[in-house]
């Protein structure tokens, strides 16, 4: 910094002052040349104090501002304050006369005392030499790979002192960037044992056979303290996975319904572990008829004809794009074994085959069986089970049934009573549990019987009932690890107690702690000891609470521990009931000679578990207080200074955008992603000697994470194309990476037929890579239904993608669609959708809610109507709310999918209130030419919580035949479960008493 007074404010107050304690003083030399412009006299002294804590004191008491002097090294160093201003001087008085504190009359750093009244010019330099201490575990064995397998790798090591360790590993060339890359992965190991030096391993999981990885392992304390990410990079170990890269199933069915039937779309996925490196590698899909298991008869004389649809596919070499392709099965009654081999590579794809027995059943012909359960198990969190059935099922539920349900409907657990059900899927029912539940791995849970059968469409009747079955409830695959949540005021008063606040603590699974533990570290007698650590224990088990630690437990009559004051190590260790635990430890300082110190502590919008991301806002709110029994200064006085560090560096351009001093709120896009923020506050107060004394200060840390891509294609999930127009555009143009929405992404779009002749390659329409794509209608064919996809990629290879269907027509249609929706909606917010139709005369609009968010039991409320709107030619709309559903089309419109999930009518339903019950804005409108905004506003609370709902946007010109038509997907999100809130205390008075609320045990699935 340079001399100036203002320099020299921020040098003393905040240019000294780290963000962590793995930064210690070594040592500090002070210099100092003094001329006498009237004696021509020179005085010069340079000395150094090599003693770092005595440094550190020098450090604390210029930013406090208050009176220090110490002797070090020979020399006196002394700090105080005149008129508010520090002063550093050395071998030197007291004294706040200019004669005597001003700069060139003694070894002085004061540049803010001005006009001196002597004719002198001073220079003066402190050079503070500081080491970085490594605070976190160090490895004694460097990590090591002790065996890999094909998808598997088992990393060693041992470390120096308990810790956390998190180890992943990446594809060779990928270019780790921050510790939050392998702390994504999920693989951990923890040691709470202190002493001796113990071998462990960490298994990583869900590798590439044949592939060159390098993996990272990084260390952390229970207090916090993380191995730099330049250590990490320096312990990284190569290895590669053994042979071979093979293909997989990852969705099939052991049932499916024969061709004949309605509805005959069971989608099949395979996926490629990897892509070839050196040659197209092509996958042939078999389907060969076999004896059916367990002595069933199913073989008809069309059995012979059963295929795969497509039957094969290509992949390019060192393409990462859709590694995964889907397929159906179109065939006839009979038990087939499916059959997926590779071919055409130089590589060890030539013997990887992967096999399927499937039953196929024709319900004309023969009842349909009922879906097997598959296994309950738990999710990671604790807080779900899914329950996964081999097929897709008919998704009962109560016949009020909106989206949740009560599970005890269908199935029956230890406390189900107090669960709530939803079908996520047609194959997977997801249970949602509360605070009070007590079931745990390895329960039954009871299916009831005459519930569940196959998904129908047709001959119902034919489909049999599951039967009542019992499960064993599984644990998850990778059970979550208490995340524990310590904070504290780091400096209290001689007369004030320890609170300590555990609430922001997650990892419980939405219930109790199984165990809380607590133990204490302190520079008092065992006797004192002993009985905070018996209070802990007994007395303050309930962490959704604070813990307060009152102050006569930390009074000890050692006159040594008075003099010097005392530090106090809390370490609290948290188990759920999947039997996963951690800890974390926090230190206060208690100090002796003050009762003024305040309360200090830091709120945060982000939770201390989770990571923040850059397009959010950010507010901090610094709370202090006084204890009751402090000399207490009003709050009003209390003054707040904010920094703000990434690693070690103060970063001046980080601002606040609050007027009131205790917040510090950033505004979306002002941090770097992948980085970590420290932002301290200090805390002063301006007594009548106007001496700025700094009281108190804390600090808390912000991981900033990297978000990913939004992927869309613009005018809805579903679109109608015509071979009357030149070109259809598909535009991606509104993808965007999340951190840094106006950065450029990279596109690559892919294309199957999956009407009529589902799987066929169309990737031939795409002739470019950009954003927008330009669709010769001479290369469609009307009457097909395509499927897009496109990729969009960031610069870090980060990826996303959104499908849409498109329906191309041989009719002269209007042009629909619909602006995309928000990722999710809660129940009482209203929902504007927005569609545009692009007219070139006369023509009919209307919305309406697709069947099939009826049908699959995803919540559509008792209200709405079994048939969608219909169009005539005749009849223009009324704004009428009796009237929302005029005849607008004859009845050969088309439906919405060659499934018919929508049922069409020449004549319009009954007209009741309920009819029109969700919707503020009228269903139909008469359009003219150009182009037309329509939307359609959604009743607050008329939508379930957790419905997944497809509304749909027909136009049809009045004197044609077929609509164009645009669907979108709107998700009704989930509230907050489990949770409690706590008001400490439960009464007061208004403007007088300080409530704490505090929440717990939340649980949401965002």
């Amino acid at each position: 910094v340079d001399g100036s007074c203002s320099e020299w404010k921020t040098f003393s107050s905040r240019g000294i002052s780290f963000p962590t304690d793995q930064i210690q003083m070594v040592s500090l030399t002070a210099t100092f040349s003094n001329y006498d412009y009237n004696s021509k006299d020179i005085r010069t002294l340079t000395a150094k104090c090599p003693n770092g804590g005595i440094v550190q004191y020098i450090i604390d008491n210029l930013i406090s501002g208050l009176d220090f002097v110490i002797s070090c090294n020979d020399n006196t160093w002394r700090v105080f304050s005149c008129n508010g201003q520090r002063i550093f001087c050395l071998n030197c008085k007291r004294s706040c006369v200019k004669s005597a504190s001003c700069p060139g009359t003694t070894f002085t750093v004061n540049p803010c005392l001005a006009p001196c009244p002597i004719h002198a010019s001073a220079a003066s330099i402190m050079n503070f030499n500081f080491m970085y201490v490594e605070l976190f575990p160090n490895f004694v064995q460097r990590p090591s790979v002790f065996y890999a397998d094909r998808l598997t790798a088992s990393v060693n090591f041992s470390t120096s002192s308990p810790g956390t360790v998190h180890c992943a590993a990446f594809p060779y060339g990928y270019s780790v960037r921050t510790i939050i890359d392998i702390r994504d992965r999920g693989f951990y190991y923890s040691r709470t044992a202190a002493a001796g030096v113990e071998i462990a391993s960490i298994v990583i999981s869900g590798l590439v056979p044949s592939t060159s990885y390098i993996a990272y392992c990084y260390t952390e304390d229970y207090a916090g303290h993380i191995m730099s990410i330049e250590k990490v990079l320096s312990t990284a170990v190569a290895f590669n996975t053994s042979c071979c890269k093979s293909i997989i199933f990852t969705k099939s069915y052991s049932t499916v319904t024969a061709l004949t039937a309605a509805g005959n779309i069971q989608e099949f996925e395979i996926l490629l572990q990897a892509p070839p490196s050196k040659s197209t590698l092509t996958v042939n899909l078999t389907v060969s008829e076999v004896s059916c298991r367990n002595g069933i008869q199913l073989r008809t004389d069309l059995s012979s004809f059963t295929k795969a649809k497509p039957t094969s596919f290509s992949f390019l070499p060192l393409s990462t794009v859709r590694l995964s392709r889907n397929f159906i099965i179109a065939g006839y009654q009979g038990c087939y074994t499916i059959t997926a081999k590779t071919f055409g590579t130089l590589e060890v794809f030539n013997t990887s085959v992967a096999k399927k027995y499937i039953e196929i059943y024709d319900p004309a012909l023969i009842s349909f069986p009922a879906p097997l359960p598959l296994e309950a198990r738990f999710q990671s969190d604790g807080s779900t089970l899914i329950l996964k059935f081999s097929a897709p099922t008919n998704q009962p539920g109560p016949s009020n049934q909106t989206a949740s349900f009560p599970c005890g409907y269908l199935i029956q657990f230890l406390g189900y009573s107090q669960s709530t059900c939803l079908w996520t899927a047609a194959d997977q029912l997801q249970v949602l549990l509360n605070s009070n539940a007590v079931v745990v791995p390895y329960n039954s849970l009871k299916i009831l019987g005459n519930r569940i059968t196959a998904n129908c469409l047709d001959n119902c009747n034919k489909y049999r009932y599951l039967q009542q079955t019992t499960l064993s409830i599984l644990p998850p695959y990778g059970a979550f690890k208490p995340v524990v949540a310590l904070t504290s005021s780091k400096t209290i008063g001689a007369c004030d107690d320890i609170i300590l606040d555990a609430t922001g603590s997650l990892g419980n699974g939405g219930r109790g702690w199984k165990n809380v533990s607590w133990s204490v570290i302190a520079n008092i007698p065992a006797s004192n000891l002993s009985l905070i650590v018996n209070y802990l224990n007994k007395y303050c088990t309930d962490v959704t609470k604070l813990v307060t630690i009152p102050n006569n437990l930390l009074l000890a009559k050692d006159p040594d521990i008075f003099v010097f004051g005392t530090t106090y190590t809390f370490t609290l260790q948290l188990k759920n009931f999947l039997q996963q635990s951690s800890q974390k430890k926090l230190t206060v300082f208690r100090n002796p000679y003050s009762d003024s110190i305040p309360r200090l502590q830091i709120y945060s919008s982000v939770s201390q578990s989770a990571y923040y991301y850059r397009w959010k806002p950010l507010t901090l709110f610094a709370d202090a207080s006084f204890a009751p029994c402090a000399v207490s200064y009003s709050l009003t006085s209390l003054y707040y200074t904010w920094s703000v560090y990434r690693g070690i560096d103060l970063v001046s351009d980080v601002i606040s955008s609050s007027k009131d001093p205790r917040y510090f709120i950033l505004q979306p896009y002002t941090l770097s992603s992948t980085s970590n923020y420290t932002f301290k506050v200090t805390v002063s107060v301006n007594p009548v000697t106007k001496t700025n004394t700094i009281l108190s200060s804390i600090s808390t840390e912000i991981h900033v994470g990297h978000s990913g891509v939004i992927a869309t294609i613009a005018g809805g999930t579903y679109q109608t194309a015509t071979t009357t127009a030149t070109a259809s555009y598909i535009d991606a143009s509104g993808s965007y990476d999340i951190d840094y929405p106006s950065s450029a992404l990279a596109f690559n779009w892919s294309c199957i037929v999956v009407y009529p002749n589902y799987g066929s390659s169309c990737n031939y329409l795409f002739l470019a890579t950009g954003a927008v794509q330009r669709l010769p209608v001479s290369f469609m064919t009307a009457g097909t239904t395509y499927q897009i996809t496109v990729i969009a990629s960031n610069t870090f290879g980060i990826s996303a993608n959104s499908t849409c269907q498109l329906r191309v027509i041989n009719s002269y249609i209007p042009t629909v669609k619909i602006e995309d929706p928000l990722v999710k909606y809660n129940q009482d917010d209203k929902i504007i959708l927005s569609g545009f139709v692009t007219s070139d005369g006369d023509s009919f609009a209307a919305w309406s809610l697709s069947e099939s968010s009826i049908n699959v039991g995803l919540g559509a409320p008792s209200f709405l109507p079994t048939v969608a709107p219909t169009l005539s030619p005749t009849t223009k709309p009324t704004n009428s709310p009796l009237s929302p559903y005029p005849s607008m089309l004859p009845s050969s419109h088309p439906t919405i999918s060659p499934t018919s999930s929508v049922r069409l009518s020449t004549a319009p339903p009954a007209v009741t209130p309920a009819n029109i019950a969700f919707s503020l804005t009228p269903l139909s409108k008469y359009i003219t030419k150009g182009v037309t905004l329509f939307q359609l506003a959604i009743r607050p609370n008329s939508l379930s919580p957790g419905g997944k709902y497809t509304f749909n946007l027909e136009a049809a010109y009045v004197t044609g035949s077929q609509a164009s038509v645009a669907s979108v997907v709107v998700q009704m999100n989930m509230p907050p479960r489990s949770g409690v809130l706590t008001v400490t205390p439960a009464s007061g008075y208004t403007l007088t008493t300080l409530f704490s609320l505090v929440t717990s045990l939340w649980v949401d699935d965002l």
